[in-house]
């Protein structure tokens, strides 16, 4: 294995970790589908973990807390001027790290960008005057409980419906041709839109691009930001049922907003929109959906977390101790001479 020496223990242990983590937390969201509100709770769980499991394995291992105890040191022999492996273990580990240092740095700054591109499409938008538009808008904030309702305006810019929340109040933005869709329910819409601002999606959305942006060599990690994505729409839509809403209404209302957003520019990236793969999947699921519950349930949430803490806390400790050290195998040896 002394040829593999160049890639680094620690950052073979970082992509073994993170696989497992993310894939297990990937399987297990994508078995409770049923009930998206746990769906997602596993899938942000799972990035957690992923992003804290090599650093308590790095302490772990600081620490010589770990479950097993390292083999003794093997003797290797090299000709004086071999330097085949300085060169490996040297110059191609830093420019290795390097490059993931750039591509989580490009990352990081596109969402600065993205950030910045929201901001200006909200300033360059137009307050909403229309009576039953504000109306159905205000009677989403009052069916989820919110507080204040927040801003509605429209642009040309947007396909479809689409919430800004990281300004100073959160702004709802919809297409500037409402008047296109006939017979369209704006409210169930209006819920979907604020069930993100409930649900508190634009952090956790927010927190999976952070470590898509630290893992994104690791295409688990882009597989199961993607699952994030799918079943927060439909933990919205369990929203939408909740308030009494119809599934069948809310379904072509979704189609008839999809017929408005063709040959429509595409949205900033930080601006909360399904697209159109998960479209199909949200319409099959709203018409053979019962009543699914919209939130997990805080003791459910509890035993998640305890779990995950659990694997961490498994996967930092499965690794070798150093070895203790054997003071009579260091003692001088014994010579025997002949008498």
């Amino acid at each position: 294995m002394e040829a593999l020496a160049w890639l680094g223990s620690w950052g073979g242990q970082v992509a073994g970790q993170t696989l497992v983590c993310l894939v297990l937390g990937g399987w297990l969201s994508v078995r409770l589908e049923r009930t998206p509100a746990r769906a997602h709770t596993v899938v942000v769980l799972a990035l957690g973990t992923a992003l804290v499991t090599p650093f308590a394995s790095a302490v772990v291992g600081a620490l010589g807390y770990g479950a097993f105890v390292a083999p003794s040191a093997a003797t290797v022999y090299r000709l004086p001027d071999d330097d085949r492996h300085t060169f490996l273990s040297g110059e191609w580990r830093v420019w290795l790290w390097a490059c993931w240092a750039a591509g989580s740095a490009a990352l990081l700054g596109h969402l600065g960008v993205s950030y910045t591109r929201g901001r200006y499409l909200v300033a360059r938008s137009e307050c909403v005057t229309d009576p039953q538009l504000l109306g159905a808008l205000a009677a989403a904030q009052q069916s989820l409980g919110l507080r204040a309702c927040p801003q509605l305006r429209a642009s040309s810019e947007v396909p479809c419906p689409v919430i800004w929340i990281w300004g100073r109040e959160p702004v709802v933005i919809i297409p500037d041709n409402v008047g296109v869709p006939g017979g369209l329910d704006w409210e169930a819409v209006f819920v979907h839109e604020l069930a993100h601002l409930r649900r508190r999606d634009h952090l956790t959305r927010l927190f999976a691009d952070v470590v898509a942006a630290c893992l994104f060599w690791n295409p688990a990690v882009w597989w199961v930001r993607g699952q994030m994505n799918r079943v927060s729409e439909f933990a919205c839509d369990d929203w939408v049922i909740r308030s009494g809403k119809s599934p069948v209404d809310f379904a072509h209302a979704l189609l008839c907003v999809r017929q408005v957003a063709l040959g429509a520019p595409a949205p900033p990236a930080l601006a909360l929109i399904s697209r159109r793969n998960t479209l199909k999947d949200r319409v099959l699921r709203l018409l053979r959906v019962s009543e699914p519950p919209p939130q997990c349930g805080s003791r459910w949430t509890a035993v998640a977390t305890l779990v995950a803490v659990g694997v961490v806390l498994a996967l930092a400790v499965a690794q070798a101790s150093p070895r203790p050290t054997n003071t009579d195998a260091l003692a001088a040896p014994i010579i025997h001479t002949p008498d």
